[in-house]
């Protein structure tokens, strides 16, 4: 598949590029080799699909879309996307059968409706191509974790993980040498201030990506999968990362989680003093001088923009209620109408709404929403009558982070692939499951 991609695009870029057809043929060679010994369940490989899905796929620089691809979204990053989906595709399909035994908790069942019903709105999506191929990837992600979780105790799958996003987030901070304009966000863009986003495209998505990544090891060092001394270094890489981003979303999600985790009775104290203050501050007419504590120079709001979009996807949701405007299609539907709205204070139209809820809302109406507020409550009553401090401390984690970004139902990223892994590995438990390589 990724032979394919290079040859048509070869064919479209011109004669000097022929030198790809025989790359591609090199290319379709090696990862033949590799995706045979996936589909047998080596371990090696099987690995390195993981990794490459945690990292590699995480990198992200915008580039102008294929010849032939207007509005599709088929621009480099997401051709990669699609041909090692595919690769995880053939994979998953030759070992069907584990991953049914996990299929079958009503977690994941949930979640698959959600899936399913969100797949049908590629039947009225301006983009259905990327509606459609967004939604099997977050399918495919479910299959492959719950395949890693048959073959491998978690330790085996955090313990890799944790030192992948490790070096991912060192070679984040290669490239200010390789290429600073590219690593740093200029000041003048979206912020008063430089911020630091590496080769992930965004600050807020390398902040997020340095959230997980601290999450995951917070909760291998409870376990022991970490030394206290690999944990103290690693730790202070994913701080100065998360720090450096100015991703304050992604801080005050993990900070929260964590909280909540440790100290829930005074956690809840805690929020029900700060809802009396807040009320106390809004009776007195005090909260525009609150929230400007908040404000990140040159955001201009606490929130950045965001109340705008919310504002304005208030009206495209009243019109399409019901269906939605088909999965991942919200910047394809609003840019032209968002961009000339003179109450928005962003130059380019968002990419997501910037909220889980509303994100399925206007995706796929309430016939989407419905099962996916049900997933989460089932979430919640499982961080509730069974506890375990890694999973909900990264559901946690997207949960408060959901309020101001798009993470668990937007296209299949990092996030994805830990949480189902957790998830599955909940299964596993509560099944007794056992690990292959145990």
């Amino acid at each position: 598949m990724t032979a394919g991609w290079l040859a048509i695009v070869s064919l479209h870029i011109g004669g000097n590029s022929a030198y790809l057809l025989p790359v591609a043929a090199i290319a379709l060679v090696i990862i033949g080799i590799w995706v045979f010994h996936a589909a047998l369940l080596n371990h090696g490989a099987l690995l390195g699909f993981m990794v490459i899905m945690a990292t590699a796929l995480c990198y992200r620089v915008r580039d102008e879309e294929l010849p032939g691809a207007a509005d599709q979204g088929l621009n480099w990053q997401n051709m990669v996307k699609l041909a090692v989906w595919g690769c995880l595709m053939i994979i998953c399909f030759v070992n069907w059968r584990p991953i049914v035994r996990y299929l079958r908790d009503p977690g994941f069942m949930c979640f698959l409706l959600f899936l399913v019903l969100s797949g049908a709105s590629t039947g009225w999506s301006e983009v259905p191509s990327m509606t459609g191929a967004s939604v099997l990837g977050l399918f495919i992600y479910v299959m492959f974790a719950c395949l890693l979780t048959y073959e491998f105790p978690l330790r085996t799958l955090v313990t890799t993980l944790i030192w992948a996003l490790a070096v991912w987030c060192l070679l984040n901070w290669l490239s200010i040498m390789v290429d600073p304009s590219t690593a740093l966000m200029d000041p003048d863009i979206e912020s008063a201030y430089t911020r630091f986003r590496g080769i992930s495209g965004h600050p807020n998505l390398i902040g997020a990506q340095s959230a997980i990544f601290l999450c995951l090891l917070v909760g291998g060092y409870t376990r022991d999968y970490i030394s206290r001394k690999w944990f103290y270094v690693l730790l202070g890489i994913g701080i100065v990362t998360l720090v450096a981003s100015q991703s304050r979303t992604s801080a005050f999600s993990l900070v929260l989680a964590l909280t909540l985790l440790r100290y829930r009775r005074p956690f809840f104290i805690a929020a029900l003093i700060g809802a009396m203050l807040l009320t106390i501050v809004i009776v007195t007419g005090q909260l525009a001088n609150l929230q400007a504590l908040f404000v990140r120079g040159g955001d201009g709001d606490v929130l950045a923009g965001r109340t705008d979009i919310w504002e304005y996807l208030d009206t495209k949701v009243r019109q399409r209620p019901l269906l939605g405007y088909g999965f991942n299609s919200f910047e394809a539907n609003v840019a032209q109408d968002f961009n000339t709205n003179p109450n928005a204070q962003h130059v380019e139209a968002p990419a997501h709404p910037h909220n889980n809820y509303l994100e399925v809302l206007f995706s796929g109406g309430v016939i989407t929403l419905v099962p996916y507020v049900v997933w989460s409550v089932l979430m919640l009553r499982r961080w509730f009558i069974n506890p375990d401090f890694m999973r909900d401390s990264f559901y946690l984690f997207l949960f408060f982070a959901s309020f101001t970004e798009v993470n668990i139902p937007a296209p299949a990223y990092l996030g994805s692939l830990v949480l189902f892994i957790l998830l599955a590995n909940d299964v596993r438990q509560r099944d007794r499951i056992p690990a292959r390589d145990q």
